[in-house]
């Protein structure tokens, strides 16, 4: 049994080295094209299979569009509802602002974060909601377009844009309010 090992072993090694010491043009010559297989259909099979496909893409493109418009709706009416509660007067809050270190990065909802960004992070305002920002008389309005900050006591972080616009520097008191 070990002869037979060792004989199929040297084969093996012999069959190796005669295919390297051929020149690549012989190799090339003994690649064989893969054979393919044609089916035909009948015209009724074709059309068929075509109108199955169809209705499964129109089907598939029928719920993505139910549930985004579901989607849309439950957006709507939440921001509608929790927003309520917040407008009218002006509140008071701790904010600071994110720079060059998140440049490159999309906020959450897709936007592509750079130096001119015009947004602001608030971890409970729904996505979408413009609010009025007041600094030391300076008043602009800006879209909610992130999530966060994640620290302790702060519940805005301001674009680069946003507070050079305002002249706001590390962490300060704004005054807010929802508009729409």
């Amino acid at each position: 049994m070990l002869r037979k090992i060792l004989s199929g072993a040297a084969l093996i090694i012999m069959a190796m080295a005669i295919f390297h010491a051929t020149e690549p043009e012989m190799r090339s010559e003994q690649k064989k094209p893969v054979p393919t297989i044609t089916v035909r259909l009948s015209d009724a099979e074709l059309s068929k299979e075509k109108y199955d496909v169809r209705k499964r893409i129109e089907w598939r493109e029928a719920v993505k569009v139910a549930a985004a418009k579901k989607a849309h709706r439950k957006v709507i009416a939440s921001k509608s509802t929790y927003t309520q509660s917040y407008r009218g007067g002006w509140r008071t809050a701790k904010a600071s602002w994110y720079g060059a270190e998140c440049y490159g990065h999309h906020t959450a909802d897709g936007t592509l974060y750079g130096p001119d960004t015009w947004c602001v992070a608030n971890k409970t305002l729904p996505l979408g909601t413009i609010i009025e920002i007041c600094y030391r008389g300076k008043t602009i309005r800006v879209p909610v377009k992130d999530r966060g900050p994640y620290v302790a006591g702060r519940e805005f972080d301001l674009s680069a844009a946003v507070a050079h616009a305002l002249g706001f520097t590390g962490v300060q008191t704004i005054e807010w309010r929802v508009v729409d």
